[in-house]
Order: C-alpha cells, then structure tokens, then sequence
C-alpha cells in the first residue's frame, strides 16, 4: 500500500521526521509512504522526496495526504493547521505547542476534533516508560506527593526562531501529567527571566522560568526550565506516596545524547530515609537500530501516530491527543498570563546589542 505524507517545514525538526519515514520505508515495504515537502526553501530541488513545493497551497493542489507533519516554529502552526483541516487530510501530527496562544488553539479545536491528531511530545514514547508503568502496576496504588522538573539547554543566540522557554517547559509539565495522572493545575508561585538571549529583534523573550504548581490532588510541581543552561539537563523527581510504602522516582532523558534515558525506582524507609532500589533501567543508543541513532523516539512517535493499531497489552499509550495538546496549552497560558506581567518588566540584558 503506498500512500503520501506531506512534511510542512524542512528544518532541524522536518529532516528528523523525513528520515525516520525514510528508514520506515526501507524496512516495511507493505505500508510504503511517499513524501512531500513544503518550505519556501525547498521549493524546486529534489531531496530524495516525492516532490517539493514552496507551502502548502501548492501542495495541495497537486496531491492527496494520508497525514500532514507540522514542524515549522510555533508561531506559524495556527494558520498552517488551519488550512490543513480544511483539506481532505484525515491525520495531522503537529510539533509542540499546539499553537503560539491559547485563543489560536481554541480557534482550531472544533476542526481538529474532526481530524486524527497528534502532537509530538517525544520523550513520551522512551521505553522507560514502559518499565515504569510496569513496575507501578505490581505495587499498591500510589499517589505523587511532590513532583520536580528540570528542563533545559543552551539555546543563547541560537539562529532558530522561539516563542521562549515555554515552549521548552511542556515537555516535563507532559511528562507530569503522563506518568503521575496530573490533569488540572494552579500557579501558586515563581518567577521568569526575560533577555535578549536570542537572536530575534524583540528585546525581552523570557528565557528561563521557575514556578510552583499544584495539582487537583494537592501535588505540589516544582517547575524549572531554561535556555540559558550551560548543556542540556532533562529530569523528573518524584516522590510516591502508597498505604504502606514511600518511593521517590528518577527519570533522566536525553543525557548524554538523544535517546540515552533512565529511570530509578527506590522505596524510602519512613525511619531513617534509607533507600532501597526497586527498579534501575537505563537506554543508551547501543539499544536501537544504528541508522536511527538519536532518533529512536522520534521514529515511534510517526510511525505510532500514523498507525491505527492502539498501544499494545504491555505498552502505554504515549499518543498526546487532542485533548491533552489543548490540556497543555491552557496549562501553558496560566504560567504565562502568573509569571509574565511582574517578570517582563525586569528583563536582563545578557549581551549589550
């Protein structure tokens, strides 16, 4: 069965996902995918695609898509998605955060329900996961007393485009939410750093953030993400609460490179705080296929969102839906509209020009 994909954007993001339909392709010649691109820079050269065009509209005009892959910068998404669904295009798969505001999200809900939809929050589909959900489900049920987020990297005078740290911030409120059942929070607390630390003409973009959340279950969320970071820094603490017993949870992500993930389990003895580990699973790229070194999530999140089998038995379902983008952006909104007021006001010049 062949069938085609159009990838809207060929940047850093666009030729990660052209890849992995590339080795999908190679590997599965039963559900071949032909590609298309769309980007202004691409238009008129060949790159091992189908074809390519300078945007949408041309696109369209001359070819039916199984699914569109969005991964322009956020700030192009609303209208890009917009005419997406006006098409005859059944899936979408779209680069987080749904939209640049809630009010672009909230003008696209009511046409994207009609669509297959999924956003891509990678780190979702490592498989430890798996080993962790598998693990929790031998054990009594337990509830997250206290959750901390650490999220960051070095993106000072990076050439890409960014709507700031928030958009780096989804990623573990996600994670948050996928592992520990979170759906609803209040801001109670915390601060941004606004700079000129991008390349970008606006004087004030906020760069890093730390805030306190808490949860409808009275789960206090410690929250610290950033751009201005010396290297790369993605973790999850978590300390579970059961009848009987005390864990605390650590996950790592992405360090040193894409795709080398970690997670320990250990219960805490309430007498002298002594831990003793329960689970210790760690993922190098050693683990996954060679060609798709760094790339291994990144795979299971196309080939996951274009499939319609559901998760299997064993294997959490890591597909953000609709309702989950729309979850994170009003989540994304709330930071915004506690932190942003008092914080951009007191913007910190990390260069003079």
């Amino acid at each position: 069965m062949t069938s085609k994909i159009l990838i809207v954007g060929y940047g850093f993001a666009g030729k990660r996902m052209h890849t992995v339909l590339n080795y999908s392709n190679q590997n599965y010649k039963n559900a071949f995918r032909q590609i298309v691109i769309a980007d202004p820079k691409m238009a008129g050269q060949a790159d091992g695609v189908l074809a390519t065009y300078r945007d949408v509209e041309q696109a369209l005009k001359h070819h039916r898509f199984e699914a569109a892959i969005v991964t322009v910068n956020e700030e192009h998404h609303h209208g890009i998605l917009k005419r997406l669904t006006e098409a005859d295009i059944p899936r979408i798969l779209c680069e987080k955060p749904l939209t640049a505001t809630l009010d672009e999200a909230k003008d696209l809900e009511s046409a994207l329900s009609a669509k297959i939809f999924s956003m891509n929050l990678v780190e979702r589909f490592s498989p430890v996961f798996q080993d962790f959900f598998a693990w929790r489900n031998t054990v009594e049920t337990l509830k997250p007393a206290r959750v901390q987020l650490y999220w960051g990297k070095n993106r000072v005078r990076d050439c890409r485009p960014t709507m700031g740290v928030l958009s780096e911030a989804i990623h573990p409120l996600d994670l948050a939410s996928f592992a520990f059942g979170i759906r609803e929070i209040d801001v109670i607390g915390g601060f941004m750093h606004h700079s000129n630390f991008s390349n970008r003409p606006e004087d004030a973009i906020a760069d890093s953030l730390h805030c306190k959340l808490i949860s409808e279950d009275r789960c206090i969320i410690s929250a610290h993400a950033s751009f201005t970071w010396m290297s790369r820094r993605r973790e999850m603490f978590a300390h579970l609460v059961g009848a009987k017993d005390s864990y605390i949870v650590h996950f790592t992500f992405d360090m040193p490179r894409w795709d080398c993930d970690s997670v320990t389990v250990s219960r805490i003895d309430p007498k002298d705080g002594h831990r003793t580990t329960v689970l210790k699973k760690s993922y190098t790229n050693q683990d996954f296929p060679e060609p798709l070194d760094q790339l291994s999530k990144v795979y299971r999140f196309v080939t996951r969102s274009l499939d319609d089998k559901p998760a299997g038995m064993n294997e959490p379902d890591s597909i953000v839906g609709l309702e989950q983008a729309m979850r994170l952006q009003t989540w994304l909104e709330q930071i915004h509209l506690a932190l942003e007021p008092q914080s951009k006001g007191q913007a910190e010049k990390l260069f003079a020009s």
